[in-house]
């Protein structure tokens, strides 16, 4: 090895290397005072990127829970202001319902009425003004807003809070009117529509029983007539044979007396003689064909029960063929009729022919069932006329709808689909007021009957000054659900609470002019505005929103009469007379906004009204409730996704201090040991002053 002066190779690598430990130092002492393991791209490019990019998702995430938790702030002051607005509302129900009550007074209400218009104006402030960072949330403009819930684009959760003022909750639609008799004046077996609907859903005709009848049923070879003249009952089957003979037909009834049932079966022997042919027959009220054996047969199973007996009810022949049961005793009697044919057929309607009739008080006579057969032919055509309408039907099994059903039956039809169409129907009192005023005069027993009940004999004399025609009607209310009453003029006011018909009738020896002034026969006619004896009430439709009423309104609300046709072929059943009354649609919007108190009425229709604004209150509030835990959830789910990305950042990004203290120590001692190796680099050329001696 050359001995040389001008180039120190050993300080030269002593140099190096002390450089590079003293650059290794340098990095360590910033790693240590910066706490980061990356501190310039330079460090790690790759890692400085990744790092970067979760450093800008955890702050997106923080940032989004900060708004998220400002969205539940949000949410937590509109249920507040629900709250008091709920909490309004109740105070306004419980002055509705005091003010129902007709034992305040006309003062009494003033006071009522001036708390509860506070009670609304209030209501009506609360909800315009209650905000949060100057937004009004409760006035109907918070919709549809939108809150970044996400670190990312388009991560975001929208919903609005409605409105609760009072214009717009309470809402509901009432309907006061008539409703077209047989609603759909057509069932079809092969007809899957209706003619009248609700809401967009079709309402059916109805084989609910009404205060006259409702349904009669015939099949093919079954005849048979059941007809009770005292508390009257009546159920008619007929068929025809054309022009054979039937030698024999089986007969089963079951008979329901107060819970009490009775079974009978006879079997009827037909010879040539009483062959059925076709022909006419007249009034059925009091007729049994070939019933006498049928008749004795229900008798004696009548009166030889003894549970029957300890009701006082009893059974007795009435001509030669016919029966009366009767509770002699007094008090309510119900009779239920079920009659099933052998297997030649049976007496059916939807499932079972049966037909039930109500009735309490006095004896009715004999004039409670009055369907009268016009033809029964080969071809099994039935026509009856019954309650002011004929009804027809053709083919094997039909069932007759009555044409001229009451407000009962139509609300029964009405609110079979009130699930879908969001409608409830109730009857409304039937009220009629004569058009002049009771004038002197006198009837006899059975000139004058009320839903088919004799209101007897009776003198009055002008304005019905004594009450005899009042309380000869109203002694029979029990009967006819009929109550009477006469106006300040003196003109006769005929009242049916549960909105049944009222139908009037007239002997034909009642004639105009005799007796009350124009007569009790005049009724309807004179005493009444219309040309029927027939009076219906009007159905009253209510709905939490508004109500569509679908179809002809021609159809539904005319004075016309409208003619049906029967066809064989489609089994309809169909009325082919029809009469309604003229009514106008008349729809009646309500809200909190609008509440009065200060009649009964009213009164009566603010608590339905309030009690459909707490529906839409309680709702808002749950939606609220229903945001708020899904904002919280949202809330949780972004603290979570932060605190994991954290971690991942952080693993890349931070300095592991054991490991750069370690690092920190050995680049130390490597400077340190560097130094004195250079030091001694620096004297090694020294060694050649010795050669120069």
């Amino acid at each position: 090895m050359a001995l040389v002066v001008n180039t120190n190779i050993a300080s030269l690598n002593a140099q190096r290397n002390m450089g590079i430990s003293n650059s290794q130092l340098g990095k360590s002492l910033e790693k240590l005072s910066s706490g980061l393991r990356i501190n310039k791209a330079a460090d790690d490019a790759a890692g400085l990127a990744i790092a970067t990019k979760f450093s800008a998702q955890v702050k997106g995430l923080n940032q989004a829970v900060r708004n998220a938790n400002n969205a539940i702030s949000l949410v937590q002051t509109a249920e507040g202001g629900v709250n008091t607005l709920t909490n309004m509302l109740q105070r306004l129900r419980e002055l509705a319902v005091q003010s129902s009550s007709d034992d305040n007074t006309a003062t009494d209400r003033t006071t009522l009425t001036s708390e509860a218009n506070n009670l609304i104006a209030e209501f009506t402030r609360v909800a315009n003004t209650t905000e949060f960072n100057t937004m009004a949330l409760m006035d109907g403009t918070f919709s549809s807003k939108y809150f970044q819930v996400g670190a990312n684009y388009a991560q975001m959760v929208t919903f609005d809070l409605g409105d609760a003022r009072g214009k717009a909750i309470g809402g509901r639609s009432q309907f006061d009117g008539n409703v077209a008799d047989g609603l759909t004046t057509a069932v079809d077996s092969n007809f899957g529509g209706s003619e009248f609907k609700l809401n967009g859903t079709g309402v059916q005709a109805t084989n609910a029983a009404d205060d006259q009848y409702s349904v009669v049923s015939f099949s093919s070879a079954q005849i048979g007539t059941l007809t009770v003249s005292e508390f009257a009952l009546g159920l008619s089957a007929f068929g025809s044979m054309g022009s054979g003979e039937v030698s024999e037909i089986a007969m089963s009834l079951n008979l329901t007396i107060n819970s009490v049932t009775v079974g009978v079966r006879v079997v009827y022997s037909m010879t040539a003689a009483s062959a059925l042919s076709t022909q006419s027959w007249g009034d059925v009220t009091n007729s049994l064909i070939g019933g006498a054996s049928m008749a004795a047969a229900v008798i004696s199973a009548i009166n030889g029960n003894a549970s029957l007996a300890a009701l006082d009810v009893t059974a007795k022949a009435l001509g030669s063929e016919g029966y009366t049961i009767q509770r002699t005793g007094g008090g309510q009697l119900k009779v239920l009729v079920s009659m099933n044919g052998s297997a030649s057929g049976q007496v059916v309607g939807a499932s079972q022919a049966y037909f039930s009739y109500l009735l309490a008080g006095a004896s009715l006579g004999s004039v409670a069932f009055t369907g009268t057969l016009a033809s029964v032919n080969a071809a099994s055509l039935l026509s009856i006329i019954g309650d002011g309408a004929t009804v027809a039907a053709m083919g094997s099994t039909p069932t007759i709808y009555n044409g001229e059903s009451s407000a009962i039956a139509k609300a029964v039809a009405i609110n079979a689909v009130k699930s879908a169409s969001g409608v409830t129907a109730t009857a409304r009192a039937n009220v009629i007021t004569a058009g002049t005023a009771v004038a002197a005069g006198t009837i006899d027993s059975g000139d004058i009957l009320i839903n088919g009940v004799n209101i007897g004999a009776l003198t009055t004399i002008a304005n019905d000054g004594n009450g005899a025609l009042v309380s000869a009607i109203n002694a029979q209310s029990s009967s006819t659900g009929v109550t009477a009453a006469t106006d300040s003029t003196g003109k006769l006011i005929l009242t049916a609470s549960d909105g049944r018909n009222i139908n009037i009738t007239s002997n034909t020896s009642t004639t105009a002019g005799s007796t009350i002034g124009t007569t009790i026969m005049g009724i309807a006619s004179n005493y009444f505005a219309g040309s029927t004896a027939i009076f219906r009430s009007s159905v009253r439709l209510t709905s939490t929103s508004a109500i569509s009423l679908t179809g002809t309104l021609q159809d539904l609300y005319d004075d016309s009469t409208r003619t049906g046709t029967v066809s064989d072929a489609n089994n309809v059943i169909r009325n082919t007379t029809e009469t309604t009354r003229n009514a106008a649609v008349d729809l009646a919007t309500y809200n909190v906004a609008a509440v009065q108190i200060d009649t009964q009425d009213n009164a009566q229709a603010a608590i339905l009204t309030i009690d459909a604004a707490l529906g839409d209150l309680n709702n808002l509030r749950s939606k609220i409730g229903a945001i708020q835990n899904r904002i919280e959830f949202t809330v949780s789910n972004l603290e979570t996704a932060s605190e994991n990305m954290s971690a991942s950042e952080s693993r890349i990004r931070d300095a592991d201090f054991a490991y750069e203290t370690a690092k920190f120590t050995r680049n130390q001692i490597m400077v340190q040991a560097g130094t004195a190796m250079l030091a001694q680099a620096n004297t090694l050329q020294q060694v050649a002053l010795q050669l120069l001696k």
